[in-house]
């Protein structure tokens, strides 16, 4: 009785091991802040309707840098279309070139981040959908041209 106790106890505690084992990264821009020269957000919410806001002041394109630099984000599968709407975020830089990063909900404050310059997605528990509601700017009507690659299945 006892071994078969032992056996269960092992059994269970090597499989929350490894649930537990994803891969964790930090993510890092590939540019400085100073490159920065304006952020479009991007959000869509389940209606349907694309919204975006053009983020110009320096203090707030501080914040939005600051939000995903040094961010821990794992490397395990997450369930696609689990979640509704999406934020993006076009980060313009000074070189005339783009940086999109892609946040979709998969539950309260934690979803995938796409990067599709890296092609890859990322878990992250961080409650980056809110960053939306925090900006004092107009939102406008988006147009679907100009859209990233709102979270394909991947």
């Amino acid at each position: 009785m006892l071994k078969w106790r032992m056996w269960v106890m092992l059994t269970a505690a090597f499989c929350f091991f490894l649930t537990g084992c994803g891969k964790t990264a930090v993510f890092h821009f590939p540019f400085a802040l100073s490159d920065v020269t304006g952020i479009t957000v991007y959000h869509n919410a389940a209606s349907g309707k694309t919204e975006k806001k053009a983020v110009t002041k320096k203090e707030d394109i501080d914040s939005l840098y600051s939000l995903f630099e040094g961010l821990t984000l794992s490397e395990k599968p997450v369930q696609t279309g689990a979640g509704t709407g999406m934020t993006a975020f076009r980060f313009c830089l000074a070189d005339g070139t783009d940086y999109e990063l892609i946040y979709c909900p998969i539950a309260v404050k934690s979803g995938r981040l796409n990067i599709p310059s890296e092609e890859t997605d990322y878990f992250t528990s961080a409650d980056i959908g809110a960053s939306w509601a925090h900006l004092d700017y107009e939102a406008i009507a988006a147009e679907e041209s100009e859209l990233p690659n709102i979270c394909a299945e991947s």
